[in-house]
């Protein structure tokens, strides 16, 4: 047919009314709108049919349009195939707009509900619904399923309620495979834009995405997190994703991206229970820590000053069992062959433990520490007018925290760690190098 198959206006009960066919309800090729219902109670209401309740191949336009029903836009009940089938439609496949209560009910069908192939347009659209827009209950296999959409598979736009609601499904809640651009794209939620309950395994499986995100939520409309994870028995969210991005358990410990409430300039942080920030780092790279760090080595590492294209120069940390500081300096000595070095204020509050080196330069010298120090200050003796002096002072730490938290030098591995190497390659290559000295004495 050229125009519509079949045009139905403003009946007053059923547009069309078919119980317990064998097989096909309604089959229409080659339309240009398969079916046309407007204004009327129940724009169609198919029961018990053999086959499909609706069969629609290549209709030009429509396959189904049905506008402002009383009651179900469309109502299928106990079919053997599919409820509607909706093949190669040249725009939407269903469309269904001001349904006074479901756009569509489907109930007991043997196979999809709904399902809608190749359409050019929208797969499914529904707009204005008074009740849900879908609603599919207790279905054997697929509640939705579109196949390879060249556009949107599913969209929901200003839903009064929520936009898809997926209740105690036996399988997959929602399963979008192979979709040329948004597997779901949700704009503009009035409340949740996705909320998974009771899921038997992931809540959301992302697999594979090509080279983009897996989840891309764009611009929240709150100042609400982007991103929360938690459980019913948390008093904190375990992730935490929003203006300030951060990961939190439990209120034990929170870890903070692009924090710039009371930290200046801070790129990550970690703040504990306590409130206190063990770690920070900044935007410019500074890294703090308030506790001790442990390290198998540790060094500098900068452009090398003689070839800084090519090459880098490295120095090693200079170590120590003691909470160790090294202070150090050049003197001349005056004319009765000493000299006096002041130390900062801040020296003997902080040190202890003195110890000292004294190095004559340019000729030898009987030096000597003629006075320790004493009030910020220590002296040299026993050289010459004019002699060039170079001095070291070392001194070990006593500052509150530093006896709070005295480095412990010689520990126990914890039972768990027993018997294993923090790094095995270096002790199994010198086991072995052992082993192949051992059988060169043994042949000697």
């Amino acid at each position: 047919t050229v125009g519509n198959a079949l045009h139905i206006e403003q009946a007053d009960s059923n547009g069309i009314d078919i119980s317990q066919v064998n097989d096909n309800a309604i089959n229409i090729k080659g339309a240009q709108r398969g079916i046309d219902i407007s204004g009327v109670n129940e724009g169609m209401r198919i029961q018990g049919s053999g086959g499909n309740g609706v069969s629609i191949e290549s209709p030009y336009s429509y396959g189904i349009q049905i506008i402002a029903s009383g009651q179900s836009g469309a109502y299928i009940r106990n079919t053997e195939s599919q409820g509607v089938d909706i093949e190669n439609t040249g725009s939407h496949g269903l469309r269904i707009r001001e349904a006074g209560i479901n756009g569509i009910d489907i109930n007991q069908s043997v196979a999809d509900g709904i399902r809608v192939t190749n359409s050019g347009g929208q797969g499914l659209s529904i707009s204005n619904t008074g009740a849900e827009g879908i609603l599919v209950a207790s279905s054997g296999g697929s509640g939705v399923r579109v196949f390879e959409p060249s556009m949107s598979g599913l969209h929901v736009f200003k839903p009064g309620g929520d936009g898809v609601v997926i209740d105690t499904a036996a399988a997959d809640g929602l399963i979008i495979t192979a979709a040329a651009d948004d597997g779901i794209n949700i704009i503009d939620p009035g409340d949740d834009g996705i909320t998974v309950l009771n899921a038997g395994n992931d809540g959301i499986h992302v697999n594979g995405a090509a080279e983009s995100a897996g989840i891309f939520i764009n611009s929240p409309s709150s100042n609400a997190p982007s991103v929360v994870v938690s459980h019913a028995d948390d008093s904190e969210a375990d992730l935490l994703f929003g203006g300030d991005a951060r990961i939190e358990s439990e209120a034990n410990y929170e870890i903070r991206l692009d924090a710039d409430d009371d930290i200046a300039n801070a790129t990550f942080i970690l703040r504990n229970s306590a409130g206190h920030v063990p770690l920070i780092v900044t935007e410019d790279g500074d890294l703090g820590i308030t506790g001790h760090f442990s390290k198998g080595s540790g060094s500098f590492k900068i452009d090398h000053p003689l070839d800084p294209k090519n090459q880098y120069l490295y120095h090693s940390f200079v170590e120590s069992p003691d909470m160790m500081n090294i202070y150090n300096g050049n003197v001349l000595l005056d004319e009765n062959g000493s000299a006096m070095i002041e130390m900062p204020d801040w020296f003997e509050p902080l040190n202890r433990d003195f110890r000292y080196q004294l190095t004559p330069i340019g000729a030898a010298a009987d030096l000597y520490i003629s006075q320790e120090i004493n009030q910020g200050a220590f002296s040299i003796a026993g050289g010459t007018k004019g002699l060039k002096v170079s001095w070291m002072v070392t001194g070990i730490r006593q500052d509150r925290f530093a006896n709070a938290n005295r480095l412990e030098v010689e520990v126990e591995k914890e039972a768990e760690s027993k018997g294993t190497y923090l790094h095995p390659e270096v002790w199994e290559h010198q086991r072995n190098d052992q082993t192949h000295q051992d059988m060169k004495l043994k042949r000697k």
